[in-house]
């Protein structure tokens, strides 16, 4: 999934004789929160939770709260609204 977001994004750099995709702050942000709002309804969460999939700052590091059907949508291919093509 990831290998045809990141091909279409050098292919865009191809295309236009740019050098650099970099994420914006804005969607790093959204993706975050995201994130975080999903994970706090994982098992992993919990207050008695202690163990490997939480790192010091309690975010999971092993497990995507997102299921495969919307990580297929979201890896799709990039969303160049929220990136920065130079």
């Amino acid at each position: 999934m990831a290998t045809r977001l990141l091909l279409d994004c050098v292919k865009e750099l191809l295309r236009t004789g740019k050098r650099f995709v970099k994420v914006t702050e804005e969607a790093y942000w959204r993706y975050n929160d995201q994130l975080d709002e999903r994970e706090k309804f994982k098992i992993h969460k919990g207050p008695r939770a202690n163990s490997y999939y939480r790192n010091d700052y309690g975010r999971s590091v092993t497990n995507c709260p997102f299921p495969g059907n919307e990580m297929w949508h979201r890896l799709r291919g990039p969303n160049f609204d929220d990136l920065i093509v130079r």
